[in-house]
């Protein structure tokens, strides 16, 4: 240890009747800090403290730890490779935190990299040593400096020791380090760990006795540490597969493997997770049982047979930084209609088409139904298209009318070419409206009514305006060709994903820091005025939208028919940007072919589907 304890030396009796090793008060009248007795048993001290590091950090380090969180500390600290799942608010960045303030004491050099998606996912681990050293004298003995930098965290021990950041890229490559920990797990690639991540734990601690040859065969003693840190996702994910990996290995008898799964009941029993709180995200209708499940009872969702896609193949095609943000009523008349003078507006380029596909839902049904929009950009790459998913809308308990008035409002703001709608069920009724002159009274201006482009002489019957454009594509899956239309769809969405031509918006968390130095993100969100909090909330809502997609895509479960057809299974009842997204790649997947014919941007649709 860097900071000694003056005047104590060890009670060799108490040691031995006892887990207590402190030192107690010496008799000797030397004042000097550096006593005999403390020195002839230093060696025994820390061999002790090195072999069971919980009562180092209860006793000598004075941090209140519950039986839970010392049996976990311990086992960390005896294996080489950990997987520590637990629910949200548990406090496993804490107890991580602990751990690597226990061994920069008693291993001084050693060198401890804190990785996660972006800087500040990676510092808030970082962080949590200001809440420890405030109530723990001896931990703020230990620390010689501490940055909490926005660009960088860094600890520095009295010892030599160091834990910093580092953000999960290409450009991390070249780091050693002893100890590694990955936050957030769940979010951040394979790619980057195997290739970047692991080769960080190639370099040993180098203490100064090991250059003297009577200590050489001491080297491969110590092991170095990699900890990963999450909730839980999907069972297709990566790391559920790696968590099945570590649970073989663990019955194999490998004891440099451990996994944890603590859901919020370990929390609720130490008082470390508010009850009330629990019980609020039960019995609220918006919570998911399947999201609260995963994040606070860690049980993974989806199954690698019956789920729709697999986690992985969506979790890789997230590439997009910059969404397509639409203007406000407020921002609309501040710019007097002049969608061209708004700070987001994104100018479409040479040859880019854009369409926005539309799932509808009513107040009336479920409790969970929303209805969903759906923005694509595409590029033209050939006989196909680059397809970016740039903005994803849902709207909860609202009638019909406003639904129709949202749906053009994005179409022309936007600047789409295409508009899809789900015509099954209650979608005729959204049918029926959009052929008529849309009235916008906030923005004092009428959207023109609109009729099916696609060959339907039934619903050609149904316009009610002679001037609707023909700008809507419908789609409508039902009757005995229903399960032959959903193998389609998924089969082709499937084949996108796993070829990666479809491109989502990247996760919330990944993405937090392009927006603080972008748009002031947090300052936005902190702020007082309510025009400043509605930006805020625009700018991240489009990608915990894509979260919600992938986990809808996931969890969906599909069955098999002997005919060839898939039926959709309903129970979930959570897949309306789900659908939204399959019905606007479906459209797509038209336009292609139609390219592969005569590569001609006269598109003839003459698909109808009931």
């Amino acid at each position: 240890m860097a900071s000694y304890v003056k005047g104590f030396q060890l009670d060799e009796d108490k040691y031995k009747n006892s887990s207590n090793v402190f030192l107690r008060k010496s008799k000797s009248s030397r004042k000097d800090n550096k006593t005999e007795d403390f020195w002839d048993n230093f060696e025994y001290y820390i061999t002790y403290y090195r072999e069971n590091p919980h009562r180092f950090c209860v006793e000598y380090l004075g941090i209140n730890l519950h039986w839970w969180q010392q049996f976990i500390l311990w086992m960390m600290w005896h294996t080489g490779n950990t997987i520590f799942l637990a629910s949200r608010g548990i406090g496993k960045t804490y107890l991580t935190m602990v751990y690597c303030i226990a061994k920069s004491c008693l291993y001084p050099g050693t060198i401890t990299r804190v990785a996660a998606a972006n800087k500040k996912q990676a510092a808030l681990l970082l962080a949590k040593v200001k809440e420890i050293q405030r109530n723990c004298p001896m931990v703020e003995r230990e620390i010689k400096d501490i940055s909490l930098a926005k660009d960088e965290a860094r600890i520095l021990f009295h010892g030599g020791s160091e834990v910093a950041t580092v953000v999960a890229s290409d450009n991390a490559r070249g780091e050693r380090c002893q100890i590694l920990v990955v936050d957030e797990r769940e979010i951040v690639d394979k790619d980057i760990i195997d290739k970047v991540f692991i080769p960080f734990l190639t370099a040993t601690r180098q203490p100064p006795y090991l250059k003297y040859a009577e200590y050489k065969h001491l080297k491969e003693l110590e092991t170095n540490h990699f900890i990963e840190l999450s909730s839980i996702g999907s069972k297709t994910s990566s790391l559920y597969t790696e968590f099945e990996q570590y649970l073989n290995f663990i019955r194999e008898d490998s004891e440099d493997y451990c996994v944890f799964s603590l859901p919020y009941q370990f929390g609720l029993s130490s008082g470390v997770i508010n009850k009330k709180t629990i019980e609020k995200m039960i019995k609220e209708s918006t919570t998911s049982i399947e999201a609260f499940r995963q994040e606070m009872e860690v049980i993974p969702t989806g199954d690698n047979e019956s789920s729709m896609f697999r986690f992985e193949d969506l979790n890789r095609c997230r590439k997009i930084h910059v969404p397509l943000i639409p203007i406000s009523d407020d921002e609309y008349m501040e710019y007097r209609g002049d969608i061209r003078k708004y700070p987001f507006y994104q100018k479409k380029e040479k040859d880019e088409l854009r369409l926005i596909s539309f799932d509808v839902a009513l107040m009336s049904s479920r409790a969970n139904d929303n209805s969903a929009f759906t923005v694509f950009r595409l590029t033209l790459n050939g006989d196909e298209y680059i397809k970016e998913i740039a903005y994803i809308e849902a709207m909860s308990g609202m009638n019909v009318e406003p639904q129709i008035l949202r749906f053009k409002q994005l179409f022309y703001d936007l600047e789409c070419d295409f508009a899809v709608l789900d015509c099954g069920g209650m979608g005729q009724t959204f049918y029926d409206l959009c052929t008529k002159k849309t009235e916008d009274p906030l923005r004092n201006k009428k959207y023109p009514a609109w009729k099916t482009r696609n060959a339907n002489e039934k619903l050609e019957e149904r316009v009610i305006d002679d001037s609707a454009e023909p700008l809507l594509f419908t789609i409508k899956v039902s009757g005995a060709s229903a399960s032959t239309v959903h193998a389609n769809m998924v089969g082709r969405a499937k084949l996108n994903f796993e070829k990666r031509k479809i491109k989502l918006l990247l996760s919330e968390d990944e993405i937090i820091d392009e927006l603080d130095k972008r748009y002031k993100y947090s300052s936005l969100v902190n702020s007082e005025n309510r025009q400043d909090n509605d930006k805020a909330t625009r700018l991240i809502m489009p990608f915990c939208l894509t979260s919600i997609l992938i986990s809808e895509a996931v969890n969906t479960q599909v069955i098999r028919m002997k005919s060839g057809g898939i039926e959709i299974d309903e129970k979930n009842g959570m897949k309306d940007i789900l659908m939204s997204m399959l019905y606007g790649l479906y459209f797509i997947d038209l336009l292609e072919q139609d390219l592969m014919k005569d590569n001609s941007s006269d598109f003839d649709f003459v698909f109808s589907y009931s």
